[in-house]
């Protein structure tokens, strides 16, 4: 039964956002796509979230903007360590909840991020989370696979094994063949990838070094050597980011951010293959603040990464406001919103309460 409570929290978070909505708490806002289809980029592109928080999904500026898709990063093994599953089931379920259509992307195991698993142990461990999750129909074998520190990107032919894999065990999913941060290595690994993987259709691509420098050679070099779809599986500028290497603190503004996005929105009406877009994230978990108060406090930081729509106390970026104008929305209506008490969620404010007519009787509505 445990695994029903994040359902019950989250039903309860979205029936009391859509109570604000019919109390008319957000009355002078357009409907959230009245259509009842995804959030779309130039009417074309949908456009989900990248975030590990399912607090997302009942943020009333998610449900305002109409993103019906999200992306999940959980280790291979989720399903053999009590944490990773409860975390993964608390995020997927709520999506469910929502009608939110998940793209889960595997990862390093928690306990062994070094190690490349043997094909048998990966197929074992990812079959028991596509039976439990059976409603996630779109998937990546891992994550960032050419990134330094993934034990994939010393053997980009095991990689094209997991997705071999995974693309065979599942006909009804959307399997990208590789999830590709951009970069001067990446061509070589993916020569190699290329090599041995059997019918890829899709392909991941995180553009992090175009939107931050510009241009567009990695992204030129991947439409070269591949066919098929393009997904920006995570896209984004971080306003901060902390590296563990040097034990520093890097830094961009918001007008950096901004101008990041607008390149995204270029890069995406460039071609037609990019038919997908996942921008990370929606909201850092902690402020800045405290992530250097940690370090100087404890030497650890948990927090390294903040390339958020919102702040962390939950109010709008100018990035956002980019977003909305793309996907069709006004700027004037955005719903309004309050911290929870515990700085978790970002919460629909209460509804104002009823008037009371005559002899103290409630008034109709």
């Amino acid at each position: 039964m445990a695994d029903l409570k994040p359902r019950a929290r989250v039903r309860a978070a979205l029936i009391a956002c859509l109570l604000a909505l019919s109390a008319g708490l957000f009355a002078t806002a357009p409907a959230v796509n009245a259509s009842g289809g995804q959030a779309r980029l130039a009417g074309r592109v949908p456009f989900g979230i990248g975030d590990q928080d399912p607090a997302i999904f009942w943020d009333p500026r998610f449900i305002w903007l109409g993103i019906r898709s999200a992306r999940f990063v959980t280790p291979w093994d989720t399903m053999r360590h009590r944490k990773d599953r409860e975390r993964a089931e608390q995020w997927l379920e709520a999506a469910h909840v929502a009608g939110v259509e998940p793209l889960v992307a595997f990862n390093q195991s928690t306990d062994h991020q070094h190690l490349l698993p043997s094909v048998g142990s990966y197929s074992g461990a990812v079959r028991a989370f596509m039976h439990r999750f059976p409603w996630v129909n779109h998937y990546q074998p891992w994550n960032e696979e050419n990134q330094a520190a993934q034990p994939t990107s010393r053997d980009p032919a095991q990689a094209a094994r997991y997705f071999n894999w995974l693309n065979g065990a599942c006909h009804k999913c959307a399997v990208t063949a590789v999830d590709l941060l951009d970069g001067p290595s990446m061509g070589k690994w993916l020569h190699t990838f290329l090599k041995y993987a059997h019918g890829p259709q899709i392909w991941g691509f995180h553009p992090y070094i175009e939107l931050h420098q510009g241009g567009n050679g990695p992204l030129n070099e991947l439409e070269r050597m591949v066919h098929g779809q393009i997904w920006f599986t995570e896209a984004g500028l971080p306003y901060w980011r902390y590296t563990h290497a040097n034990k520093q603190f890097h830094y961009t503004s918001m007008g950096e951010q901004v101008g990041a996005v607008k390149r995204l929105l270029t890069l995406m009406r460039r071609s037609a293959r990019i038919t997908r877009i996942y921008y990370y994230q929606w909201r850092a978990p902690v402020p800045l603040s405290k992530s250097k108060s940690q370090l100087r406090h404890r030497h650890k930081v948990e927090s390294t990464w903040d390339s958020g729509l919102l702040n962390p106390d939950c109010s709008v970026r100018p990035t956002f406001k980019v977003v909305a104008k793309a996907l069709g929305r006004g700027t004037s209506h955005i719903p309004a919103v309050r911290l929870s008490h515990n700085h978790y969620e970002c919460l629909a404010p209460p509804p104002p309460p009823s008037r009371e007519t005559g002899s103290g009787g409630s008034s109709s509505g």
